[in-house]
């Protein structure tokens, strides 16, 4: 069984994952602090560059300036979810009800768009 390290950051109409597989279960190679910590790192690292990257094409998608519009209406894309200061964390009972689609794969990053609720 693989052992991943999940860091996520939350955008205006979506949220954006790094995984990485940290050790495996199954043969009992199981991450050391300091794989945890430079993983932990790497993703911080990447993620900063988010805004650089995933928020322009994000903008540029909404905005319908293209002729791949037929989903727009579906996109939930003015919806901000606000972490907890303190704890760096979504509540469970937010997330619970959150829908989003599957993962949209670009380099190393995972990106869930919010959709609108009861499609």
């Amino acid at each position: 069984m693989t052992i991943v390290q999940t860091t996520e950051e939350w955008y205006k109409g979506f949220r954006v994952t790094m995984t990485t597989q940290v050790g495996c279960a199954t043969t009992h190679d199981y991450p050391s602090d300091a794989t945890v910590k430079a993983v932990d790192k790497h993703h911080k690292e990447h993620l900063s560059k988010t805004q650089l990257v995933v928020t322009p094409a994000f903008e540029h998608f909404v905005s319908g300036n293209h002729p791949f519009t037929r989903f727009l209406p579906y996109l939930q894309s003015d919806l901000e979810i606000k972490q907890d200061p303190q704890f760096h964390y979504i509540p469970e009972d937010v997330r619970a009800s959150l829908e989003q689609t599957d993962p949209i794969h670009f380099q190393e990053y995972e990106i869930f768009l919010f959709l609108k609720p009861g499609l």
